[in-house]
């Protein structure tokens, strides 16, 4: 399928049961070491897990913008990059590396829905341990989320002239997270059609959401990318 047209809205939604767990990546998130938790750990865990699959409403949204790249010289003897995406004019030099081989990006936001932070405040009072077996587990669980959701634009959208790089978050290397604010001005209500929502503090409510970009890149018939 031809990628789409610049800036239109797609939304996206899976179930729950959808989603592969991956108990591992939750006990990193958990602070757990290499040996795994013992019994009764792992016992509040599965409970903890099947509480959070119960609540879990994972949708999403995303566009797609043309790439544009300017070179700029700043005070300092450090070359910087302005990144044109649409969306917003981003100077980062980690993005750059990240996708300069590019000639698109998809900006997706994504939630599980407000479920975890329910169960945080339900049970923070029952057990000092379940607050962070829950968040653990909700930041496994939306990670999983993004990585069927860029599955399947990669089906959708990919073929033997397209591909991709891999996710790249506002917050992460010198990619401002400011740009949450430019995030969520251009998805304006689609964000509040799927329960999304910015605070001053730039954090995201409900709080297991991820805003990220994916790089496309297209190539000729003989190999060479469109963007050289």
């Amino acid at each position: 399928m031809a990628l789409p047209k610049t800036g239109t809205i797609f939304y996206h939604h899976a179930d729950a049961s959808a989603l592969t767990i991956d108990l591992p990546q939750s006990y990193r998130y958990m602070q757990i070491g290499k040996c795994g938790p013992d019994e009764e750990l792992k016992k509040q865990i599965d409970a903890a897990l099947e509480a959070q699959l119960s609540v879990c409403k994972p949708n999403a949204i995303y566009a797609y913008f043309p790439l544009t790249f300017e070179e700029q010289i700043g005070t300092c003897k450090n070359k910087h990059y302005c990144i044109g995406a649409g969306f917003s004019n981003i100077c980062s030099d980690t993005l750059y590396k990240h996708i300069k081989d590019c000639d698109g990006v998809f900006l997706f936001a994504a939630t599980i829905g407000v479920g975890c932070d329910r169960l945080i405040a339900r049970d923070r009072l029952k057990n000092q341990a379940l607050p962070m077996i829950h968040q653990g587990l909700g930041a496994m669980l939306v990670e999983v989320y993004c990585d069927l959701l860029e599955a399947d634009i990669q089906k959708m959208y990919g073929d033997s002239n397209i591909s991709f790089a891999t996710r790249y978050s506002p917050g992460y290397g010198d990619f401002s997270l400011s740009h949450q604010i430019d995030v969520f001005r251009f998805f304006g209500k689609a964000a509040r059609d799927i329960g999304l929502s910015l605070n001053e503090s730039l954090l995201m409510q409900p709080s297991k959401s991820v805003t990220a970009l994916i790089g496309v890149k297209s190539t000729s018939a003989d190999g060479s990318s469109t963007n050289e």
